[in-house]
């Protein structure tokens, strides 16, 4: 039921307000808001009208609002400015409008303006400036192992220590703004073969720290020969060097930060060398870099292992190990 007054329907049938026309209050009984003046159009006078809640202007030009009207106490307006991409002049009459201080209207291109009316001649005033989200000016890429890294090998023979290895090595090149990752494996027949991949940086200007990890969810070494001690130039697997899964480790910008597999056997080895490392940790990547810049924050990037294993034999023999 609409309510009347004085023949003009101020609340109709849906409880909507039908207040002053076009501005005032907008909505229903129980849900209000604002309205700026003649439905979101710009004001175009420098006289602030404090009758109207909601304000806003959009510079054209320099523009200075020089009056206040209707100053009922705990009348409250505020205003929204975009100085626009030309950056206009925007002012307020300081005989007039008492900012706490004066703003640095320059310093911001869109500024949220709140009055409120204390007395007839006391008008507090609050500024909060902003700008567009800025564009994120840092990256840190992600990177692919190369597509002929041989992650499973084997090694044998009946002189020296037939081996077989496994390995990620991260160095950090500042000149390029990048971390290399050399992947290889090798074995005691054929020597080894290795390969370079690049996470590759923009924006990064006060690095204070470049790290990386491995994630695993297991690995193990065993068989004839489990000993690190015992002809193993590295591992057999990274805790043997001091590298735990799931740690941070610093990555060099001379030399490298090292995580190898490797198998070795010895002729008192009965039986074969068999180091292995399963990737699929649920929840974690296979490698992680983490850089840290002291100004734009901290970035990763992520390198997954083909098919999530790394596996290396050995065998005292004159046959590959099964």
């Amino acid at each position: 039921m609409a309510i009347k007054v004085n023949s003009l329907t101020v609340i109709d049938d849906s409880r909507a307000l039908n207040y002053s026309g076009n501005y005032g209050l907008r909505g229903n009984f129980d849900n209000f808001h604002p309205l700026s003046i003649v439905n979101n159009t710009d004001t175009t006078t420098g006289n602030l009208d404090m009758e109207i809640p909601l304000h806003k202007k959009v510079l054209t030009g320099n523009f200075t609002f020089t009056g206040i009207q209707n100053t009922f106490a705990g009348n409250q307006a505020t205003i929204l400015i975009d100085r626009s991409a030309s950056g206009h002049t925007i002012d307020f009459s300081s005989s007039i409008f008492n900012f706490p201080s004066t703003p640095s209207w320059s310093s911001h291109r869109w500024w949220q303006v709140s009055v409120i009316v204390c007395s007839s001649n006391d008008f507090l005033c609050t500024a909060i400036g902003f700008d567009d989200p800025a564009v994120a000016s840092a990256s840190l890429s992600n990177w692919t192992f190369n597509n002929s890294w041989d992650t499973t090998v084997a090694g044998y023979g009946t002189f020296s220590q037939p081996w077989s290895g496994v390995w990620v090595s991260f160095q950090h090149q500042t000149t390029n703004n990048r971390i290399a990752i050399v992947h290889g494996s090798g074995n005691f027949n054929s020597g080894s073969t290795q390969y370079t991949s690049y996470a590759d940086y923009t924006g990064l200007s006060n690095i204070t720290s470049v790290t990386a990890q491995y994630n695993v969810q297991s690995q193990n070494c065993s068989g004839g020969n489990t000993n690190s001690s015992n002809g193993y130039s590295y591992g057999p697997l990274p805790t043997n060097d001091g590298y735990s899964s799931g740690s941070y480790y610093t990555v060099p910008t001379s030399g490298t930060l090292f995580f190898g597999w490797q198998a070795v056997s010895t002729s008192s080895d009965l039986q074969s060398t068999q180091t292995t490392a399963n990737f699929n940790n649920p929840g974690f990547p296979d490698f992680r870099i983490k850089i840290v810049d002291s100004v734009e924050g901290t970035l990763y990037a992520t390198g997954e292992v083909p098919f999530g294993s790394l596996t290396a034999t050995s065998n005292w023999g004159n046959t590959p190990a099964i």
